[in-house]
């Protein structure tokens, strides 16, 4: 759209300015040089114009990558919570959680939240956006809660397990829609099919 706009405006003016040259052809070298100086500060508007507009179509992409990379990195946030929570023990994943992944998780939430819904640019972007704030924010005290009640044992574990592979998927799956809309590339979350049963399990008990 913007490209027609600045195409209709330069020939517009290139029309605007040929039609005069032909009705005042310059006679003498003063019209000439009146010519000269007029067309040039036409020309100088024009590029100040079209130049303006890519400058701006410029910035607007950055900002679209700059948001698309604080999404990604509360992506890879999550998706470490649950690698962590499917290769450590019960006492260590508790260890990490507290010490490097909940603060992690912390961050990412506060570097998603600098992002304006007004810049994702539909009713649609904001919706899955809002959605990943969301599921950093229930999700996170889910496992919280579920490490203060203090139960050591497999049982504990698998659900811990569950919660972060679910959180994992549902940011992920987020993550890639808003990706989509915005028309934007993103790294790809590597979900393991084998999880499956444990993320229906723990829905089916929550929903």
């Amino acid at each position: 759209m913007i490209k027609w706009v600045s195409f209709i405006v330069a020939s517009g003016v290139l029309g605007f300015t040929a039609g005069g040259f032909a009705s005042h052809f310059p006679g003498s070298s003063n019209d000439w040089a009146s010519w000269v100086q007029a067309v040039g500060s036409i020309g100088a508007i024009v590029g100040a114009f079209l130049f303006g507009d890519r400058d701006a179509r410029r910035r607007r992409a950055e900002g679209a990558a700059a948001r698309q990379n604080l999404v990604d990195f509360a992506v890879l946030q999550v998706e470490q919570v649950s690698q962590c929570a499917n290769t450590m023990s019960y006492r260590t994943f508790i260890q990490a959680w507290e010490e490097t992944l909940r603060p992690s998780i912390l961050q990412a939430r506060r570097a998603i939240a600098v992002i304006r819904l007004d810049e994702l640019g539909s009713p649609e972007a904001v919706f899955e956006f809002a959605a990943i704030q969301l599921s950093l924010d229930q999700y996170d005290e889910l496992i919280s809660d579920e490490i203060r009640k203090g139960t050591d044992g497999s049982e504990t574990r698998r659900t811990l397990i569950s919660i972060a592979d679910l959180w994992a998927h549902t940011v992920g799956e987020k993550a890639d829609t808003l990706a989509r809309i915005v028309g934007r590339r993103r790294w790809s979350v590597q979900w393991d099919g084998r999880q499956e049963s444990s993320q229906n399990q723990f829905a089916e008990e929550h929903v």
